[in-house]
């Protein structure tokens, strides 16, 4: 009996025993549980701070990106109104001067000089044009109201006109104008006057910044459905860490920024006039 009642006291102290264990295991169970909980919000959280952290370096970028662009922007800004002080004042300096000359002398000069008064006077007055006309195509297109004339021209047309017009600007530094073009003709639909604005603008370029005794080549000729118009010259180039901006408003290469004058702006307003006619234009120094 005293052997039964000890082997009843050992297994009920077993059971006890094995009780406390399974209480132990459920709440080893349910610390697990909780820390396999914990660690899941951890890593979310972890996760979320990660997607925070990128999302904070991507603003920061973009921050300093814009910056950058705005910094760029100010001394465009600043180039082109000292540029475009320079570039007023020159041709009212000489028109006033002009003005004056032949007001003090109209009694005793010939009239050979007064005509070079008077032709000093239009050259002024037109440049004076230029450069407003410039100032009102940047308006317009800011407030999106240049208006286009679309209509049925011939591009071989307006490329020879182009070139007419500059003749005698190529022949003063005796450069050659050499149209390459197959093509008798190029039928396009666009804004006749703007399609010229272009030329004209990219041709004058292509003029001013060669020395004297070379040649600029214009080359037409059919592409991909459309045409293709490319316009070469002897001139410095532009340096390859210029070529982002070289069509931005107010942007001058260091190459030609000084002595050939000019405000900026003529190549942003090709770059918004070939948009405006779905095209595109490009710049690349020779090979």
């Amino acid at each position: 009996q005293t052997q039964q009642e000890e082997l009843r006291t050992n297994n009920e102290e077993l059971e006890q025993q094995s009780r406390r264990l399974t209480e132990s295991e459920e709440r080893l169970r349910v610390q697990q549980e909780e820390l396999e909980v914990t660690n899941n919000e951890l890593e979310q959280k972890n996760e979320m701070l990660q997607r925070q952290k990128v999302e904070v370096e991507q603003a920061r970028q973009v921050v300093t990106l814009k910056a950058d662009e705005l910094a760029l922007a100010s001394k465009y800004k600043s180039e082109f109104l000292a540029n475009m002080s320079h570039e007023l004042r020159t041709p009212l300096h000489a028109t006033l001067a002009f003005a004056r000359m032949g007001f003090d002398k109209h009694g005793d000069a010939s009239r050979e000089k007064l005509g070079q008064y008077f032709s000093r006077i239009q050259e002024s007055a037109e440049r004076l044009t230029l450069l407003v006309d410039d100032l009102l195509d940047l308006s317009k297109l800011d407030a999106g109201q240049m208006a286009l004339q679309i209509g049925r021209v011939d591009l071989v047309g307006l490329t020879r006109t182009a070139i007419a017009g500059l003749g005698s600007r190529a022949t003063e530094k005796n450069i050659g104008l050499n149209f390459d073009c197959t093509l008798e003709s190029a039928p396009i639909n666009a804004d006749a006057a703007r399609i010229n604005q272009v030329l004209s603008n990219i041709l004058e370029n292509a003029i001013k910044f060669s020395g004297s005794d070379t040649s600029v080549q214009i080359r037409l000729g059919a592409e991909q459905g459309g045409y293709r118009l490319e316009i070469s010259d002897q001139g410095p180039g532009i340096p390859a860490e210029e070529f982002e901006h070289i069509f931005d408003r107010f942007s001058q290469s260091s190459k030609t920024r000084t002595g050939a004058g000019g405000t900026g702006l003529g190549l942003s307003i090709a770059n918004e006039i070939m948009r405006l006619h779905h095209g595109t234009i490009s710049a690349a120094n020779s090979a």
